[in-house]
């Protein structure tokens, strides 16, 4: 029943409130941080909503070690920060949920446990950076004749 309601109290509040607090560039990279994260648990069989702490490290180490490609650490720490943003609002918003009695969700997402982790493996895990390629005569030509604006 608690998860539940707490589903409803997501469904109801927490989307309509991220698109007022964030820029849309913002509200679709935590749209999408969150589906790498809905994706791990449609794998695993877990929940999405509300993760534990087990579920969050289980997403690291699927994230870094299972998963094909694998992610980059910074896209796992993005994913951490949008479901510590989702704790954040739903906090905010089950004020609202008209539950018999007062609901407050501990935010795991950014509890001490993970934010060392993810330290380590931005400091172990981190990919190398891509090249990136010279920009060929012909190109550089066009630039100049053209200007800078797309074509």
């Amino acid at each position: 029943y608690e998860r539940s309601l707490l589903r409803d109290a997501h469904t109801t509040g927490v989307l309509a409130l991220e698109q007022q607090l964030y820029s849309m560039d913002t509200y679709k990279r935590h749209r999408s941080n969150l589906n790498s994260w809905k994706h791990y648990c449609h794998v695993t069989g877990a929940l999405p909503f509300p993760p534990t702490q087990a579920d969050i490290n289980g997403f690291v180490v699927y994230a870094l070690v299972t998963r094909t490609p694998r992610l980059d650490p910074s896209s796992v720490q993005l994913s951490r920060g949008a479901l510590s943003g989702w704790y954040i609002q739903l906090n905010a918003v089950l004020p609202y949920a008209q539950a018999s009695v007062p609901l407050h969700l501990i935010n795991v997402a950014s509890s001490p446990e993970t934010r060392a982790l993810t330290k380590t493996i931005q400091d172990k895990y981190k990919l190398p950076g891509q090249p990136k390629q010279l920009m060929s005569v012909e190109t550089l030509v066009d630039v100049l004749c053209r200007g800078f604006s797309a074509p």
